[in-house]
């Protein structure tokens, strides 16, 4: 017999419907209960609270309430473990504050964050487990390489867009509510866009270009000025091209109401790139917690090894929080130093401006010519 799409999918909703319940307990709290159990048995304890524009999903300290019966929360929360948590939070959009894991959310949107959350007490309740039964607990506490552990094929600092790419690192570590401050000579519109879900959420990005002449141009190619070719790398098809207006509108939106961005004023003064994150305490596993990657990636598809045709890079995880800290220092001097930088953040919006500007089908068909 043939699956009927649309009976297969009223069916689906109305068994999920069946087990997704909001009650109102007798002390009078609001609780979502759904099909999300611990090994015991119990279910996710999942608290409802309003908050302007939408309603947080929280676990009230619950889950590491759990997990300290078995294990020194402290400790797991330190090292590399608490890195993995960090993480973890990070990929599906979770929140902690003083161990409490929460999520915020439109009540449109209520749905994605439940299976967000869940997804993240079952992963990070998954590790605890793990680390349990194979005694990796007092390794991971101190500040070594992420083992396989996590999946990543972290035991290497290096991260070239094969095994680990830049993409995924700054994914799983831009937190809600982290500042990035970043270092490159260029900004695509389409690296922002494969790291949208983060960069929506993170508190603010200070973005540094290299080198000036990269400002406004959006693109490495939109030197050669053809209207429909402004971006990744210069390799958009026409129909592609036609589709950037919205993703430009929406990246300059962010960019008013998330980024700071300067220049280097001298061309050819500055190689390196830089990403350096600092996670808000609330967010993070350990009080400043802080991540960082030193190289050559630029902040386009091709450089995080976000697209189909990422470049071979070579860059460096700084692991060590002895040196992370002073990065950022060289950075913050960076930033303030006047004679060296200034701000540019105008002239992108203007260039994002232009990307997302309708043009009449005259226009479209001479460019094309």
């Amino acid at each position: 017999m043939a699956i009927n799409p649309d009976d297969l999918q009223r069916r689906l909703c109305d068994q999920i419907c069946t087990t997704v319940r909001v009650e109102r307990r007798p002390d009078g709290e609001l609780m979502l209960e759904a099909e999300f159990e611990f090994p015991d048995g119990d279910r996710y304890p999942i608290y409802l609270s309003e908050i302007p524009g939408g309603v947080r999903l929280s676990d009230k300290g619950d889950t590491l309430t759990r997990i300290s019966y078995d294990h020194d929360i402290d400790a797991f929360l330190a090292g590399s473990s608490g890195l993995l948590i960090a993480r973890i939070l990070g990929q599906e959009q979770v929140g902690q504050n003083h161990g409490t894991f929460y999520v915020d959310a439109p009540t449109d949107r209520l749905s994605d964050a439940l299976f967000r959350y869940g997804r993240a007490v079952a992963r990070i309740y998954d590790l605890a487990d793990l680390l349990a039964q194979t005694g990796d607990e007092e390794r991971l506490q101190h500040d070594q390489p992420l083992s396989a552990i996590d999946g990543t094929a972290a035991t290497t600092a290096i991260v070239d867009n094969r095994e680990r790419t830049v993409g995924n690192f700054l994914a799983g570590h831009s937190v809600p509510d982290s500042l990035l401050s970043v270092v490159s000579a260029y900004f695509t519109i389409y690296g922002y866009g494969d790291l949208r879900d983060q960069l929506d959420h993170i508190g603010r990005m200070r973005f540094l270009y290299g080198d000036p002449r990269g400002v406004g141009a959006v693109d490495p190619e939109e030197a050669e000025e053809k209207a429909f070719r402004l971006t990744d790398e210069g390799d958009l098809e026409l129909t592609q091209a036609l589709r950037q207006k919205p993703l430009a509108r929406a990246c300059a939106n962010w960019i008013k109401r998330k980024a700071d961005i300067r220049t280097i004023t001298q061309s050819n003064f500055l190689h390196g790139k830089m990403y350096h994150i600092t996670k808000p305490d609330r967010a993070a596993a350990v009080s400043h917690e802080t991540a960082a990657l030193l190289g050559s990636s630029n902040f386009t598809r091709r450089g995080l090894g976000t697209g189909n045709n990422p470049n071979l890079e070579l860059n460096l995880e700084v692991r060590s929080a002895a040196d992370r800290e002073p990065l950022l220092d060289w950075f913050n001097r960076l930033w303030h130093d006047e004679d060296l930088t200034h701000d540019a953040k105008q002239e992108v919006l203007d260039a994002l401006e232009r990307l997302g500007r309708d043009y009449s089908p005259e226009f479209v068909y001479y460019k094309t010519l």
